[in-house]
């Protein structure tokens, strides 16, 4: 095989194997935890195939495309990112049976080994004292700690934390964040917040139509926010 069509092949699979990790990443509603679970191995098996069949063959063939440690740092990382995710399922699996106990040592040791997730479930079971003690203190520490690695959703609590204590001024700040991000229930947060006030009409209405717009947005969120939008007119 010449250099060419060898550096064309290699491309090729590379790409495979990240349409195939993104996919999987987003496949998670319409599954149960078994079979998410095998899912995961089966895309694994895939991204073990591409590299074990295709790359490495390549990189013997012609060694100047050695990109080896590149593709065992990409797949390394797939291996990864399916363990969280498996351990992910099975801790809310305990959850959803109600056994808050093993759920909360599930997603504590997610949220200790860095996974963002199992961060804000560990900070949302201390909040509501499920599983463990309840610890305000202890629920911010780690949406706090989420936050600032970029956890969204961490953010999103941390708004509704400070709101609900009654701390505007830190809730704000944190639903701006959320909203600068496209996140459409923090900008109907925002929006609710600044109805307290008769002249903030036209900041209310950005907030409203940012919420109706987002992608990132359940939908209970979009239609209330177009219900207050629709009261403005």
């Amino acid at each position: 095989m010449d250099k060419a069509t060898a550096s064309e092949i290699r491309s090729q699979a590379l790409r495979a194997i990240e349409a195939l990790t993104s996919s999987l990443n987003a496949a998670t509603a319409g599954y149960e935890a078994n079979e998410l679970i095998t899912l995961h191995k089966e895309v694994g098996l895939l991204i073990g195939q591409i590299q074990m069949g295709i790359l490495e063959p390549i990189v013997a063939q012609h060694p100047d495309l050695d990109d080896l440690p590149s593709c065992s740092s990409q797949h390394d990382q797939a291996n990864e990112t399916r363990d969280m995710d498996e351990r992910f399922v099975l801790a809310d699996a305990a959850y959803e049976r109600g056994q808050y106990g093993e759920a909360f040592a599930k997603f504590l040791a997610l949220a200790e080994d860095g996974d963002l997730s199992g961060m804000a479930r560990v900070a949302c079971m201390y909040a509501d004292g499920e599983g463990t003690e309840r610890s305000r203190d202890k629920s911010l520490e780690w949406d706090l700690k989420a936050a600032a690695l970029g956890g969204e959703t961490s953010m999103f609590n941390l708004g509704i934390t400070y709101r609900n204590s009654g701390d505007m001024r830190e809730a704000k700040r944190w639903f701006e964040k959320c909203h600068s991000l496209g996140d459409g229930d923090a900008s109907l947060e925002l929006a609710k917040m600044y109805m307290i006030s008769e002249l903030e009409g036209e900041r209310i209405r950005a907030y409203l139509l940012a919420a109706v717009q987002s992608s990132h947005v359940c939908e209970a969120s979009r239609e209330e926010a177009q219900q207050l939008l629709d009261g403005l007119d």
